[in-house]
């Protein structure tokens, strides 16, 4: 009985051990979905190759460049989404449900297309699996004020 108890103690000590060593240490790297737009319908709408395009979006983010994010096609596809066509609708997917802005268009022009998360799925609601209404559909002059926006966050002017 005195045996059990000892080792059992000892155990005890090595695991309030553990846990204070690892309070020291940081996190390692994760992606952040949040929790409101987890459980929204527009969420739950999204296609699979959506969903994964999306994540490369937030893997390419690093808090600073929210509307400057340059994901290449090759990078999309090392992370499970194979063909360029679907890659494509999936973000044509992504600007329709408004978790995603192009801020601007690359690729006939030899320049890689900008992206920019945005958060103007909240206005918009899902009506079925597959299809997205959106309340209010992005303009040019939205557009226009992003690379605005993402052009002085480089150069470190406040808008």
């Amino acid at each position: 009985m005195l045996v059990c108890c000892v080792l059992l103690k000892a155990a005890e000590k090595t695991v309030v051990k553990d846990r204070f060593q690892r309070r020291g240490k940081s996190l390692p790297p994760f992606l952040r979905v949040e929790r409101e737009l987890f459980n929204s319908p527009v969420w739950a709408a999204l296609s699979h190759s959506a969903i994964r395009v999306y994540l490369c979006f937030r893997n390419a983010e690093n808090g600073h460049n929210k509307n400057d994010l340059r994901v290449s096609y090759a990078f999309i596809q090392r992370h499970g989404v194979k063909g360029t066509a679907t890659i494509s609708s999936a973000i044509k997917e992504l600007d329709a449900a408004g978790l995603i802005d192009i801020v601007d268009h690359g690729g006939i022009y030899k320049r890689s297309s900008v992206y920019g998360i945005s958060e103007r799925w909240k206005n918009q609601r899902a009506t079925s699996k597959n299809e997205v209404v959106s309340f209010g559909k992005r303009s040019k002059e939205h557009c226009k004020e992003l690379t605005i926006a993402s052009k002085n966050e480089a150069v470190g002017l406040k808008s």
